[in-house]
């Protein structure tokens, strides 16, 4: 009916404005209620993350003490891993803070005759002479670089006292969400209409299980791949190395390039360190871990994940950090799952069009080999 197309039309396009409309509301009022936002959005994902420990303690105990209970157990865990790393991590950052202008120096030589450097000499001579032209810049490039990172990190370092009042508020509105989730959820379901809840609440259960997987595997995910990271590290002889392997875990949290970005750093400290030969060993020991975690261990440990591809991901990450910077990385990928789940609600598996894309790559010459399949978008499972 030509109506009912109109008027369906009209609707969506109601829908985008009424999308957009907010999108740039939010981006206005962001930079002010930005510190509020990230204390919200770190509590409901630390809701994630312990509840269910809370929920097998409820079953013995009132909530609310069940909640205190898990706290106290986080506490004393923490309280331990500081103890054992706080020491090395300490004598670590002032002895590199001691001997990073000799080690640049040092670097900056060996650079500058190339011919001294078995790897170097295998260079073409114009790589060799452009090194040697542009090893005296190293320092002020590696000055400018820190100068970058301390000016971020300084804030961070001398904001002891707002940290621990965020965190403190942060476990504050954590105990009330998760002493008051059935209210909350209650609340939530009286706003849908009688005859949409049970597809809603269908909804909101997979859209659970997304976030819930995502959290807890990518914390479990981060831990093991800063163990490894450690131990590759001290076993070439890497100094700093717990520093750097507690910072690939930490970077690790976001999927694909978290732990790439963190590894930056402990091959540019092994260059100045170890040698060029040992930092690329580093290079190429670590991107082995980072692969063996991502394809053999990550599909263990993540039942739950956000079933997009790595390359949505890595879009979704690019789109957060430039619209919402650390809080935008943060939430790109569960976003992106969400929007997943959206859509295999609204557009469903239909083979039909798996079938047309075949016939189509066939006829462009891109046949599909044996045991291939056109690919299926996953469903994410719901939480039990």
């Amino acid at each position: 009916m030509p109506t009912s197309r109109l008027v369906r039309s009209l609707v969506i396009v109601g829908l985008i404005l009424g999308c957009g409309a907010v999108v740039w509301m939010f981006a206005n009022v962001f930079d002010r209620v930005s510190n509020v936002l990230t204390i919200i959005v770190f509590s409901i994902l630390f809701s994630y993350f312990i509840y269910p420990m809370v929920k097998g303690l409820s079953r013995r105990m009132p909530r609310p003490l069940a909640v205190a209970t898990v706290y106290v157990g986080i506490f004393v865990a923490v309280a331990i891993v500081l103890a054992f790393f706080a020491p090395t991590v300490a004598a670590q950052a002032a002895d590199f803070a001691q001997s990073y202008p000799s080690r640049v120096h040092a670097v900056e030589t060996e650079l500058k005759d190339p011919s001294q450097n078995p790897l170097l000499q295998r260079l073409p001579p114009q790589a060799r002479d452009f090194v040697a032209g542009n090893a005296g810049k190293l320092g002020t490039y590696v000055g400018v670089a820190a100068t970058a990172v301390g000016a971020h990190v300084l804030p961070i370092v001398t904001g002891g006292a707002t940290l621990v009042t965020q965190l403190a508020i942060m476990f504050g509105v954590t105990f009330m969400f998760i002493v008051d989730l059935e209210k909350i959820q209650a609340t939530l379901v009286r706003m849908v209409p009688r005859d949409r809840r049970e597809y809603v609440v269908d909804l909101v259960v997979d859209i659970d299980g997304v976030i819930g997987g995502f959290v807890r595997s990518q914390v479990l995910l981060s831990a093991v791949t800063a163990l490894a990271s450690i131990a590759v590290l001290l076993a070439l002889g890497v100094p700093y190395a717990v520093i750097f392997g507690l910072l690939i875990g930490v970077l690790g949290f976001v999927p694909v390039v978290g732990a790439l970005v963190g590894a930056i750093p402990a091959v540019i400290v092994a260059l100045f360190t170890v040698g060029i030969v040992k930092a690329i060993v580093v290079l190429v020991l670590l991107a082995i871990v980072f692969q063996v975690i991502g394809n053999l261990i990550a599909p263990l440990i993540n039942a739950k994940s956000v079933g997009v591809t790595p390359l949505i991901v890595t879009l979704a990450i690019l789109i957060g950090g430039e619209a919402f910077g650390v809080l935008g990385i943060l939430l790109s990928v569960p976003i992106a799952g969400i929007v997943r789940v959206v859509y295999d609600r609204l557009f469903p598996a239909d083979p039909e069009s798996e079938r047309l894309v075949l016939s189509a790559r066939s006829r462009s010459g891109d046949v599909t080999q044996p045991g291939e399949r056109a690919s299926t978008t996953p469903v994410a499972p719901k939480l039990t």
